[in-house]
């Protein structure tokens, strides 16, 4: 999603994964880090540069008709698009996504209580009432002021999609792994975990069954190792 928000071609994906690792790991060489920085900003001002002649409606092109217009220099446009909404765009809602799903495979009852969020008449009197003096509690997860996140949007968006599209349609997930073994990101910049590996029952319709109720059904072989949700990547198939 961010590589196409930026203008980014997608089958670069892996070179950013790779970079943004590295860049954001803490006990990585200086040398290491350095060379793997200077590369990111060679191919992004190339990406700006080339954008200026043929623009679209993604970041990238917005970045270099600020710089064509003498707004940015190329230097500056091309931190924006490394730092700013590349590195920070990318890990802390990948890591956000695995982070949460674990803490709410662990916590079926908070599970149940997401979906009443900013619904539950208790914390919100009459929540379906448009209330522009409404007083809601404020929190400090994308800073504010002068210096909030500027991807909280996009964030938002993406934690809000996966956590209410992913246990709608896998009902039955949960953790395949001891919370014990989970292997969290302690060495990088952006906390996350590196992979969740998850499981589900398989769900199915007997003939003659009733529809309105389905029923789910164990394997031979129990719960079926399905994928893991990896920090940065996405989704990979489990080992069975």
């Amino acid at each position: 999603m961010i590589c196409e928000l930026l203008g980014v071609p997608y089958e670069d994906h892996e070179f950013f994964q790779e970079h943004a690792g590295v860049t954001n790991a803490r006990f990585k060489t200086p040398q290491d880090a350095a060379e793997t920085t200077r590369e990111l900003r060679r191919y992004i001002s190339g990406l700006i540069e080339a954008t200026m002649d043929d623009p679209a409606e993604d970041v990238l092109s917005d970045l270099a008709a600020r710089l064509k217009e003498g707004d940015l220099s190329l230097a500056e446009a091309t931190s924006l698009g490394q730092h700013i909404l590349l590195v920070a765009g990318r890990d802390t809602s990948a890591n956000m996504i695995t982070l949460g799903t674990a803490l709410l495979l662990q916590n079926p009852d908070q599970l149940a209580a997401l979906s009443a969020a900013d619904r539950d008449p208790p914390a919100f009197p009459e929540p379906e009432k448009l209330d522009l003096a409404r007083r809601a509690a404020q929190h400090v997860a994308f800073s504010w002021g002068s210096d909030q996140c500027i991807g909280q949007r996009l964030a938002r968006i993406e934690l809000h999609i996966v956590f209410s599209t992913l246990f709608r349609r896998v009902p039955t997930l949960r953790l395949a792994v001891d919370v014990s073994e989970l292997k969290f990101k302690e060495d990088s910049q952006a906390y996350g975990i590196y992979e969740l590996p998850v499981t589900w029952w398989l769900l199915e319709i007997r003939e003659g069954a009733d529809t309105t109720k389905p029923s789910s059904h164990r394997r031979e072989d129990g719960l079926r190792p399905a994928v893991k949700l990896v920090g940065t990547t996405g989704f990979e198939p489990a080992t069975p």
